[in-house]
């Protein structure tokens, strides 16, 4: 079962600005990653699975449908 970034977040307790500062990345970036506008970088995903540890592929991180290109680039 595929989880989304705010869902492990949530799981944790913790908000998106405490996330975004575990993987010294913008709360803005984790926010993005939530909505499903942006994906992390290979590195930051990697970071993010052994944070919650899961297995990358087990995070949802696009939007369901979501294929444009806006929806793919990393942040």
């Amino acid at each position: 079962m595929k989880l989304t970034v705010r869902e492990l977040r949530r799981r944790k307790g913790w908000t998106q600005r405490e996330l975004a500062e575990r993987l010294g990345v913008s709360p803005g970036a984790v926010a993005n990653w939530e909505v499903g506008t942006r994906t992390p970088s290979l590195e930051t995903a990697l970071r993010l699975a052994a944070l919650f540890d899961v297995a990358v592929e087990d995070i949802r991180f696009l939007r369901e449908g979501a294929h444009s290109s806006q929806a793919t680039r990393s942040a």
